[in-house]
């Protein structure tokens, strides 16, 4: 089965700001209008503006899909567990 979440029960969910080098596994990182899911080590996965497709990115500048724009434009981070 599935499950629906009410979005006024999200609301009251407890919300912590975290420091970029805190963040942990599917804590949230936010961007100018846009938000990715952390998974390890700096690296992400969000969708695209451009194309609308989901892929992987990475907040240090040694992996491949290394984004500038990203790692330069991070407004907070933040959990909801």
């Amino acid at each position: 089965s599935v499950q629906t979440v009410d979005h006024a029960d999200v609301e009251h969910r407890a919300v912590v700001v975290l420091c970029l080098r805190h963040i942990g596994h599917v804590d949230l990182i936010f961007f100018p209008g846009h938000v990715a899911v952390h998974l390890k080590n700096g690296r992400f996965i969000h969708a695209t503006s451009s194309g609308a497709r989901v892929c992987y990115g990475s907040l240090n500048k040694e992996d491949g899909d290394y984004s500038e724009w990203c790692a330069n434009n991070i407004v907070c981070c933040k959990t909801v567990f």
